[in-house]
């Protein structure tokens, strides 16, 4: 019979240590997203779905998608309703609000000009020719009377008419000066300011970026 080695009998081996297991590695576990919650990403936080706002730091979690309006967990890059990336979408809205703007800024320059040249015309179309009133109408008739009376006192007719043409063109001279004063007063008023507030509006949204706390 083969004679059988110390080492054969002990499990332990020739120096008395057991041999090194191998160590199984266990496969990682998915990570998996949580369906039922909206987790904040400044303290991560579960929310309930559809919380705007975080409960424990008040940071905003959800926002409406600019596409279909839907409201939608704000670290999501696409909308879970139709679809469309976010923040591309609201990019494109910024630029067609922005067209808007610059086309009305255009229409309210144009309109500034015409003001400006034609005051008289502009005054008109918008209904700011200005009225003599009560008064100067009272005097106007006055003035004309008496240069008629004046053209009779002195056996003139060609007197009083002239009398009457300085006078007449004396008042629409003061007329068109007030039309003037409306139509200056109209775009400092109206015109103007819109203008500013138009283009302040322009800078706001280049400015604004989707999600912030607005």
């Amino acid at each position: 019979f083969p004679t059988r080695r110390s080492s054969d009998l002990n499990p332990m081996g020739a120096g008395g240590m057991a041999p090194p297991r191998q160590r199984q590695v266990q496969p990682s576990e998915p990570v998996i997203e949580r369906t039922d919650a909206w987790i904040c990403p400044n303290c991560n936080k579960a929310n309930v779905i559809g919380t705007q706002y975080c409960a424990k730091c008040g940071n905003r979690i959800a926002l409406e998608c600019p596409s279909c309006g839907s409201l939608e967990e704000l670290s999501k890059k696409f909308c879970s309703h139709c679809g469309v990336d976010k923040e591309k979408s609201f990019m494109e809205k910024q630029k067609s609000q922005i067209r808007d703007l610059e086309q009305r800024i255009k229409y309210k320059n144009q309109e500034l000009r015409e003001a400006e040249s034609q005051p008289g015309k502009f005054g008109k179309e918008h209904k700011l020719k200005a009225s003599l009133g009560c008064w100067s109408s009272i005097a106007l008739y006055l003035l004309l009377l008496i240069g008629f009376y004046v053209g009779i006192a002195a056996e003139s007719f060609v007197l009083g008419l002239i009398i009457d043409v300085i006078i007449a063109a004396g008042i629409v001279f003061f007329q068109n000066e007030k039309t003037k004063q409306s139509v200056n007063e109209y775009i400092e008023q109206s015109i103007q300011p819109e203008i500013n507030n138009l283009q302040a509006e322009i800078k706001r949204i280049q400015q604004s970026k989707y999600g912030d706390n607005r």
